[in-house]
């Protein structure tokens, strides 16, 4: 079972590298008025986003991604949200917390010049969640990525985003993150 964990997570890492090599830091405030619900039924999962963002559930290496529309012509990135669904050979019968250490040391190991932040353990919708913060820099400068990591049965749902540093003052898509985050729902 710990080459299956391995193997998933490290799928989660390169994941993870691509939100950040995707990632450009906008100072001007975002905002999204309406909601709308995205309903998964191959992997049994539900999740609130933004009217006005576009889907994407053609790429393997995500169940889907939501992407944010440009904020003007000289925005070169869109910002998004991704949720990863992963199978386990046998049903989990742990709390996640028990798998934090050998997720944390995949993270070290796949991405050596990002630096774990902080883990906490805390419950979204009902859920036991593993959350990982991870800080990093491209030119010159300073955002995270948020991994929330969900275990049901045999199913593993990784749900990330990257943002800005608060410290920056540029964490403009951080609540609607958060509000995406916590409509995140397991239907099975």
């Amino acid at each position: 079972m710990k080459i299956r964990w391995r193997q998933l997570f490290y799928l989660q890492l390169v994941l993870t590298a691509s939100v950040f090599i995707g990632c450009d830091f906008n100072s001007s405030a975002v905002e999204s008025s309406a909601y709308v619900t995205y309903k998964d039924d191959k992997n049994h999962f539900t999740i609130d986003y933004p009217n006005n963002w576009s889907i994407d559930n053609t790429e393997k290496k995500y169940a889907v991604m939501f992407d944010s529309p440009k904020e003007n012509e000289q925005d070169t990135f869109i910002e998004h949200l991704n949720v990863t669904v992963g199978s386990l050979p046998y049903e989990a019968t742990s709390p996640i917390s028990t798998y934090k250490e050998g997720i944390v040391a995949t993270l070290k190991k796949g991405l050596p010049k990002m630096e774990i932040k902080s883990t906490r353990e805390l419950t979204i919708n009902n859920y036991p969640a593993l959350e990982i913060v991870l800080s990093g820099e491209k030119s010159g400068v300073k955002y995270m990525v948020r991994q929330n990591y969900f275990v049901k049965g045999k199913t593993t749902y990784v749900v990330s985003y990257s943002f800005s540093d608060p410290i920056s003052g540029k964490e403009n898509y951080s609540p609607i993150f958060e509000k995406m985050l916590h409509s995140f729902t397991i239907t099975k």
